[in-house]
């Protein structure tokens, strides 16, 4: 089955994994208490600490909207390359809590559920193509502009301070390390 099978294949499946996220921040915590079994009293000290604090994570991921099948659906039969579809779906886990409200909705609840302030956001990726990475960098500032209301774009480490003290949360980008071909 090559990769185009498989993305015709998988279209079937969005709508089941679009119903099951919303009750995953649930599971998921709860799975957490039961394996850490904390008492009462130490569940909401933690919960205080963890509300009070700056938490960063320093290497994680903003939370990702889903992939419209429809749309690559119809990408797929309007002839696109692969690499567009690669592009098309990034681009909609990226930046579709902006068109969507449900994603949107599910985009700040992870935000929320993760009791996070800050994000150290990587815009680099495998394959360290410095115009992709540009490309990624350009669909985070675009969420944190649009979303400026909950999710900030953080520049320096003030930044992260002030947005904690606003009630926010904010990505702060990293490169990664990208090299720079001189081509």
């Amino acid at each position: 089955m090559n990769r185009r099978q498989l993305l015709k294949a998988s279209i079937v499946a969005v709508p089941v994994a679009q119903a099951a996220s919303s009750s995953l921040i649930e599971t998921a915590q709860q799975a957490a208490l039961n394996a850490l079994k904390p008492s009462k009293r130490d569940l909401e000290h933690g919960l205080e600490l963890h509300a009070n604090s700056i938490v960063i994570d320093a290497y994680g991921f903003s939370p990702r909207a889903a992939v419209s099948g429809d749309e690559i659906r119809l990408a797929i039969e309007a002839g696109a390359s692969e690499l567009e579809i690669q592009d098309r779906a990034e681009d909609m886990g990226m930046t579709r809590c902006l068109t969507s409200v449900s994603e949107r909705s599910e985009y700040l609840a992870a935000w929320k559920a993760s009791g996070l302030t800050c994000i150290v956001q990587n815009a680099g990726e495998e394959s360290q193509d410095p115009l992709r990475s540009i490309k990624r960098l350009a669909r985070f500032t675009y969420v944190t502009d649009m979303l400026r209301d909950s999710v900030e774009k953080a520049v320096v480490p003030d930044d992260i301070a002030a947005a904690k003290k606003r009630g926010k949360h904010c990505l702060y980008f990293s490169g990664n390390g990208v090299p720079l071909s001189l081509v």
